[in-house]
């Protein structure tokens, strides 16, 4: 007669655990950031857990670990006490929820895990996931082809002419290093999108990472502001930008017809003449 009772039993904690495994995943897709840092530079490592749930609660301890097997980095207790495995990692006292990494290498990009349990109760524990990625120092450089030599772009921001019915292919490329660096061209913070006209092309090498953008038969639609987009891996962070502004101009043997009608021109050279005379019998009477 046990027997239903166990099953009932194994069942309720079944579907309760289920509800828990449920609501966990459902906080790590909440609780999910990403962080790009130089390397060299000092990576700030926030814990992204909901603040308001961790005020309410007092905190017992925070625990960071590293990577897929979850390696232990650091540790903080609820006295403000902490440890740490490195000399370059360490737990700010004044931000519990923060994990400094000073002089970042390439072999800190991993995804960093915080657990913060609560005093008041076993089940009170928030996680956080960080996606830390450290890339090397990179330099951007765009160039426009002018015939068949390629000239850099100085300057960001930098104008680019062009006549109306000219094709238009510019460069940008930088030294491929061992960072997964991404390049992408955007337009007034869209992706180009390729169409019969205009389109990008992304020609990487051992050496250099390459994308071009070609617009055939420029014309004013086309006018705008372009940028070239460095971004790690598949990210939609940006790292580096380097801009240029298209103008478009008519061709000098283009005949421009004007939109006035002839009827306003007519009244507006009547209207000069008779100011015309105007002033010329003004200045006859006072001649007299």
């Amino acid at each position: 007669m046990k027997t239903p009772r166990c099953i009932c039993t194994a069942a309720l904690y079944l579907f309760l655990g289920r509800g828990l495994i449920g609501n966990v995943l459902s906080a790590i897709n909440r609780n999910e950031r990403e962080l790009h840092v130089a390397v060299g530079d000092t990576g700030i490592v926030i814990c992204p857990v909901e603040t308001e749930s961790v005020r309410e609660n007092k905190i017992e301890s925070i625990r960071w670990t590293k990577g897929s097997i979850r390696k232990f980095v650091g540790q903080r207790y609820e006295d403000g006490s902490s440890f740490c495995i490195n000399e370059r990692y360490s737990l700010d006292y004044n931000n519990p929820l923060t994990l400094v990494i000073s002089n970042t290498e390439l072999s800190d990009t991993e995804l960093y895990v915080c657990r913060i349990r609560s005093t008041v109760s076993e089940l009170h524990v928030f996680v956080g996931y960080v996606h830390f990625m450290v890339y090397e120092l990179f330099v951007l450089s765009i160039h426009i082809q002018r015939g068949n030599d390629w000239e850099e772009v100085a300057e960001t921001n930098s104008v680019i002419n062009r006549t109306i019915g000219d094709d238009l292919r510019v460069r940008c490329n930088t030294v491929r290093q061992n960072s997964p660096i991404k390049l992408n061209w955007i337009e007034v913070n869209n992706t180009i999108r390729s169409n019969e006209n205009a389109f990008t092309l992304s020609r990487d090498n051992e050496q250099t990472v390459i994308t071009e953008l070609m617009i055939k038969d420029v014309g004013f639609h086309n006018e705008g502001v372009y940028s070239c987009k460095a971004s790690y891996g598949n990210s939609q962070q940006s790292l580096q930008q380097l801009s240029f502004s298209l103008k478009i101009t008519m061709a000098k043997d283009a005949v421009v017809y004007s939109s006035i009608s002839p009827s306003i021109v007519g009244r507006n050279l009547a209207k000069l003449m008779l100011d015309a005379i105007a002033v010329m019998v003004a200045v006859g009477l006072t001649l007299i």
